[in-house]
């Protein structure tokens, strides 16, 4: 069994930003601020603390950024707190790296995950209007859970058995098979369009395959046919006013550099560009082991990503 204790971090928002915030949604002050949840392994399978804990070294490992300041709330009608915190069945970013460094930093027998969401409280200088009015200025529903009331930390930490695999029924027909795919479309958040759809019917309902799919391998078929993965939108075909253009939208993006790439090094390889830059020293030993200067010339580089959310991973069956 686990036992979680929370640590109050530092500033999630600058003040310009809490400002600027505070604007939008027509609050009178915003104090927004992180909070580290920390979940523990009991002794033995018992609620406890393990003898490898230091609380002194997981503060120091919570301890950046600049300090929470005080807000003064005085004048507002009303003062409500929000919870943000990672989406619930999900393992965030942060959370991997946090607990990879406290493992390393000796309490990998004592930190089972940590992990870190933000509260916001927000004062009003009339009855606070409805969450759904401003929740998509605080928090990203991909990724995270809103709400008013204190996290539970047993659901966010617990560790789900995996799901059965399913049979998607296809019917008899093409007809129902392309409904009963469409239904799952939506249902399992594939984002396939007519053309796929069609694909799978024609593979599944009585082509090379000729049986009923299983819901892994629609969500493999829509992952490797996803934008992020195939650049489907990017790398079509277009045409305009009826007529077809030679380039496609990849290629029109890439023109400006086609027509001119002067001081380029390095374009559209690997997400990222780099350019010419200046000439600069480096402090460094030699050959001899002798510290001195050395003269290099200095690249700039450019990273552009042409679709950064969300990341999708692969993995075999």
């Amino acid at each position: 069994m686990s036992q979680y204790i929370t640590v109050v971090g530092s500033s999630a928002l600058s003040d310009f930003r809490c400002q600027a915030l505070a604007e939008k949604i027509g609050a009178a002050a915003i104090s927004a601020i992180y909070v580290h949840y920390v979940a523990l392994y009991g002794e033995n399978g018992r609620q406890g603390v393990p003898q490898d804990y230091s609380r002194e070294i997981l503060d120091q490992l919570l301890s950046y950024g600049e300090p929470a300041k005080e807000i003064d709330f005085s004048g507002s009608w009303s003062k409500k707190e929000y919870f943000v915190t990672p989406r619930h069945g999900t393992i965030s970013p942060w959370s991997s790296q946090s607990t990879s460094i406290a493992k390393v930093c000796g309490m990998e027998k004592a930190v089972r995950r940590l992990e870190r969401g933000i509260i916001y409280t927000i004062a009003f200088k009339r009855d606070p209007p409805a969450l759904s009015s401003f929740a998509s200025k605080i928090y990203d529903p991909m990724t995270q859970d809103l709400s008013d009331r204190i996290p539970n930390l047993d659901a966010m930490f617990s560790e789900g058995t995996p799901a059965q695999l399913n049979i998607v029924n296809l019917g008899e027909s093409n007809l129902e098979a392309y409904e009963a795919l469409t239904l799952a479309n939506k249902s399992l958040g594939l984002a396939l369009d007519e053309s796929e759809i069609s694909y799978l019917v024609d593979t599944y309902a009585g082509g090379a395959l000729a049986r009923y799919p299983n819901d892994i391998e629609l969500f493999m078929f829509a992952q490797v046919n996803s934008e992020h993965c195939r650049h489907k939108i990017f790398n079509c075909s277009w045409t305009i006013d009826g007529l077809k253009k030679d380039l496609s939208l990849f290629d029109m993006i890439r023109y400006t550099h086609k027509r001119n790439s002067k001081h380029t090094i390095s374009a559209y390889s690997d997400n990222a560009a780099v350019f010419e830059g200046l000439n600069g020293t480096f402090f460094a030993p030699s050959e001899t082991r002798e510290w001195s200067q050395t003269k290099e010339a200095i690249p700039f580089l450019a990273k552009v990503e042409t679709h950064n959310h969300p990341t999708v991973g692969l993995l075999p069956v």
